[in-house]
């Protein structure tokens, strides 16, 4: 998918165009920078199918989607939230860190995926704990609280 998207800046720059991103519907003007601050909202979308929420566009930042189960629909909001703030903790640390494995997700992190100004000021405790795992025949991490 990335060299999709480079390629297309490519050709777009050379014809004088723009690259339109279909998958969450915006402009592309560059590709994913991991060491700038990113915003997960900006370029991952989840949506619930089944009773599982599922990420969209982790695949640009070569991480697999992200998927967690909704026991009941008034978890649905929670829910969301703390992928938001998992997935811009996922987008951030990655390659440095393996993604498998235990993980906490915080005010400040949630605040950060969806760019709120004083995201610096949240609190980072207490952390909501959870457990990634891997399923390599779905390329998906599964999310367990």
């Amino acid at each position: 998918m990335a060299e999709v998207r480079r390629d297309a800046l490519q050709l777009a720059a050379a014809d004088d165009g723009v690259v339109v991103d279909l998958l969450i519907p915006r402009i592309v003007t560059d590709g994913p920078d991991q060491a700038a601050a990113t915003v997960a909202a900006q370029w991952v979308a989840m949506d619930l199918e089944d009773n599982v929420l599922h990420s969209r566009g982790l695949d640009a930042f070569g991480l697999p989607e992200l998927s967690i189960a909704v026991a009941s629909p008034e978890q649905t909001s929670m829910l969301l939230a703390i992928a938001m703030g998992l997935l811009q903790r996922l987008i951030t640390e990655w390659p440095e860190q393996d993604p498998v494995g235990p993980a906490g997700v915080t005010l400040r992190d949630i605040a950060l995926a969806y760019g709120d100004a004083d995201a610096a000021s949240a609190p980072t405790s207490p952390a909501v704990d959870l457990l990634i795992d891997y399923l390599p025949h779905a390329e998906t991490l599964t999310v367990t609280l």
